[in-house]
């Protein structure tokens, strides 16, 4: 009987010191990290708001320099290389989503590479220089990084102008920049947009 309970017992601090151990590791492991890039646009003064310097109204007017800085911040585990696509759309424009650019015309691109655990900045600085009203609708040229651009896009009365930044990530395989991020679970669509007024 006393060796009976010797076993009994050795069982259950078997037993106990297994469940114990396992609870301790799942308890003090570090949870794993999923793989994701950010991307924020900041203004000129480094905050995320404030990017149009007139009390938040976002009305530019021609000859405005607006200076804004693209972040893009990697952790998916190695260097990669990225591509920040710029297009203008107005109001009626389909905009990208999770899983696909959007069709709006492509004003402007800048490719970086981005090391592992760091961040990279992309200058965007833009102005009006021109504004012309055929019809019911105004266009503008703009000057983008130093380069004029005449966007193929009108608003109505100058409103609902839009800038949208995609985020590309060159794909190995192919060779090519491709829309989104390598996520855990396939390609994750990554973008911003930020809404502007003609106020001329």
């Amino acid at each position: 009987m006393p060796h009976r309970k010797a076993v009994l017992f050795l069982v259950f601090l078997a037993s106990f010191t297994t469940v114990y151990s396992s609870v301790a590791f799942f308890a003090l492991s570090k949870a794993p990290s999923q793989a994701f890039i950010g991307f924020g646009i900041f203004s000129s003064n480094g905050s995320l708001s404030n990017y149009y310097q007139n009390s938040g109204a976002p009305n530019v007017t021609i000859g405005q320099t607006l200076n804004w800085n693209l972040q893009i911040a990697n952790r998916v585990g190695r260097i990669q290389m990225a591509e920040i696509v710029v297009r203008m759309g107005n109001l009626t424009t389909i905009p990208p989503t999770e899983t696909g650019p959007s069709n709006a015309p492509d004003i402007e691109e800048s490719i970086v590479a981005v090391p592992n655990i760091e961040n990279s900045t992309v200058n965007f600085e833009w102005k009006i220089i021109a504004v012309s009203h055929p019809g019911r609708l105004t266009y503008l040229t703009l000057e983008i990084n130093g380069k004029q651009v005449k966007p193929p896009v009108g608003a109505v009365s100058g409103q609902g102008f839009r800038f949208m930044f995609e985020l590309w990530t060159l794909e190995e395989v192919s060779g090519s920049f491709q829309y989104g991020y390598p996520g855990d679970n396939g390609r994750v669509g990554n973008w911003l947009m930020l809404w502007f007024n003609s106020g001329s």
